[in-house]
């Protein structure tokens, strides 16, 4: 069905989505402070005119950030207005690997309303604490991607 035949209600629904699931995420792990800093934005060229053609919606950039504190074993949402944290004992998860290279596995993500496997590659080049926002139990080497039915999460290496 063309996107121009959705009702409000659904036109608003595939919003929200489109908008939450494509995110761009920019991060760097400082050794000496042994903390990921990752930067979330949403702000898609492409998106912005989908949103104001078909779905007569405005599409507003949006930034927050997230600190995984390695020494202290939590994680630091930030915001615009709002901040929260969580211990990594609250949220852990933990890879059972495809194979002993280590180099791809799954994890289980539950939500109120679903529960979905996720497919995780890894690179043994980059550091196991080269991540996004989920802290696995036995992380042995840097993410480079996750699949799961409702995304993908692709970790590109630093262009300057």
């Amino acid at each position: 069905m063309p996107i121009d035949k959705f009702n409000r209600v659904n036109k608003t629904k595939l919003g929200s989505v489109l908008y939450h699931v494509n995110e761009q995420i920019d991060g760097v792990y400082d050794p000496e402070k042994d903390k990921t800093i990752l930067t979330f934005t949403r702000d898609d060229a492409d998106l912005r005119k989908i949103f104001k053609t078909h779905l007569n919606k405005k599409y507003e950039k949006f930034v927050y950030y997230v600190t995984i504190d390695f020494k202290m074993k939590k994680v630091d949402y930030k915001y615009p207005s709002v901040s929260y944290s969580f211990i990594f004992s609250e949220k852990i998860k933990k890879i059972e690997y495809n194979n002993d290279t280590f180099l791809e596995g799954n994890y289980i993500n539950m939500t109120n309303t679903y529960i979905e496997k996720k497919k995780v590659y890894f690179d043994k080049k980059l550091h196991p604490k080269a991540n996004i926002d989920i802290v696995f139990l036995n992380q042995k080497f840097g993410i480079v991607k996750i699949e799961s039915v409702f995304e993908t999460i692709k970790l590109l290496p630093e262009t300057k």
